[in-house]
């Protein structure tokens, strides 16, 4: 399993994005999907870029995805317990 998902990584680093979206790579993720994902779905996908919530726990800066509902929940515990 990891050599397939280092083999994809490298096919999307020398190819480019439009591998993953629109290439062979895009093929045979529909196919292991079984139908939960189209090639249309992946061709017509559309990226947006979101700022992080950053925090820093335990002298480490965190980042966490503000897409996640529980995103700014997280970020309020980990302050509020200031390890």
């Amino acid at each position: 399993m990891y050599v397939e998902m280092l083999n994809s990584l490298a096919s999307v680093e020398i190819q480019g994005a439009e591998e993953f979206y629109t290439g062979a790579l895009a093929d045979q993720l529909v196919a292991e999907l079984q139908g939960a994902i189209t090639l249309d779905d992946l061709a017509n996908y559309a990226v947006i870029e979101r700022e992080a919530i950053q925090t820093e726990v335990a002298g480490f800066r965190v980042s966490i995805s503000s897409i996640c509902p529980t995103s700014a929940t997280v970020h309020k515990c980990w302050n509020a317990l200031r390890f």
